[in-house]
């Protein structure tokens, strides 16, 4: 799903609840499914950081080109990534683009890629 969701939009849809996972951008409309998954996702964020303790990294690629496919915690400082097939291949990912938040200050995180293949 690639949306980029504008602080307009954000204002315009206050009233309904849409999720602070706003970034930069234009858009006009939003669906109603559009605006449920946002929710949703916001809702999953929050029940992790409660189980977690607030020690945990809050990974997103919901933007333009963003492939990651899934993050597992080892442990608050390791995670495993799987990242999204490329598109145009025979199964390979060459690349990654994602976001992480909520990051500790002068603490190392260690990523594991688990699917780079060639």
């Amino acid at each position: 799903m690639l949306f980029t969701i504008c602080k307009r939009l954000k204002k315009q849809f206050k009233k309904s609840q849409t999720p602070s996972l706003l970034g930069p951008g234009h858009v006009n409309h939003l669906s109603t499914k559009l605006i449920n998954y946002l929710q949703e996702n916001e809702k999953q964020k929050k029940k992790l950081l409660a189980k977690y303790n607030n020690d945990v990294l809050i990974f997103d690629s919901i933007f333009e080109s963003g492939n990651l496919l899934q993050a597992e915690i080892v442990n608050p400082t390791e995670y495993q990534l799987y990242m999204q097939v490329d598109t145009n291949t025979r199964g390979h990912q060459q690349w990654f683009y994602f976001r992480v938040r909520n990051t500790k200050k002068d603490r190392k995180y260690v990523f594991r890629i688990m699917n780079f293949t060639k």
